[in-house]
């Protein structure tokens, strides 16, 4: 005999009460303070980065060392999805750049000075980055299809590159082995069984600091 209507209802009702404490539960409820969260970490570039966490609120504040020079707490910012902190991508010795995700083929960057005396553009989100030049603190980023954009991070100066090829993939899926040599961004096409590389000379506005 076919169940009434009401029955899936009840059903469904018991379902998400059952699992909605564990969707909706926060960041308080499922890390483990002491274990599993960094309280600092030491880049490569020996800059000493300390954080300090408000699970109640899943945020979290960060502050930097080098040398003699520091700065912070910056933030609030929120947690990542997995309730931790964005990983220390990249840095030179002007710029502290980390990555985190935001989604499916979603990841940017939050980039910080390591010279507050100086004027660095607050780029809360470098949507997609492809290469970083820390020499010449240039940024390579897709984020308008078939558009491969390089940033100068000191002075805001950006070129955009149209890709020679077209693609059916928003996220940049087909493009890899992104870099900076010279005087020129290159790049090949996933799609490209014979793997050849595509050089594109820069603007030489780019390097000027």
């Amino acid at each position: 005999m076919r169940p009434p209507c009401w029955f899936f209802s009840v059903t469904l009702l018991v379902v998400m009460c059952v699992f909605c404490p564990s969707v909706y539960a926060g960041c308080i409820d499922v890390v483990d303070l002491d274990n599993e969260l960094p309280a600092s970490i030491t880049s490569r570039g020996n800059t000493h980065i300390s954080y300090q966490y408000d699970l109640e609120k899943d945020t979290y504040t960060l502050s930097w060392q080098q040398g003699d020079r520091s700065a912070g707490p910056f933030g609030p910012f929120a947690l990542t999805m997995s309730c931790g902190t964005p990983v220390l991508k990249w840095e030179s010795p002007e710029l502290l750049l980390f990555g985190r995700g935001c989604g499916t083929f979603c990841w940017y960057l939050k980039v910080f000075s390591l010279f507050p005396d100086k004027s660095v553009p607050d780029y809360q989100k470098i949507e997609r980055p492809l290469a970083f030049d820390s020499d010449r603190n240039l940024i390579a980023y897709y984020q308008d299809q078939d558009l491969i954009h390089v940033k100068n991070l000191l002075s805001g100066y950006e070129q955009a590159i149209p890709t020679v090829e077209k693609c059916q993939f928003r996220s940049g899926l087909c493009i890899a082995d992104v870099t900076f040599r010279s005087g020129n961004l290159e790049y090949s096409w996933r799609m490209d069984s014979t793997g050849r590389i595509r050089s594109v000379p820069l603007d030489e506005s780019l390097f000027v600091q």
